[in-house]
């Protein structure tokens, strides 16, 4: 999914455990996630545009979904 978003800073490599889960069309990094089983972790860096409509309600939607799934599963 393409969004408008708004860059100050930006992460340039991720540290061991981590993959980078999105990117903008210029190739920086707007999202991460860890790769094991045993942490859960996402990291999001980008600020919606004004005009990205309700952006950052889906996106925190979207963390909330994740994250009850994942309580879903076995350990």
């Amino acid at each position: 999914t393409l969004v408008g978003s708004i860059h100050d800073v930006a992460v340039d490599e991720v540290a061991i455990g981590l993959a980078v889960s999105a990117r903008c069309p210029d190739g920086l990094v707007e999202g991460i996630e860890s790769e094991t089983d045993d942490w859960t972790a996402v990291g999001l860096q980008f600020l919606p545009e004004p005009d990205a409509d309700d952006l950052d309600l889906r996106v925190f939607r979207a963390f909330v979904r994740a994250v009850q799934a994942r309580q879903l599963q076995p350990v």
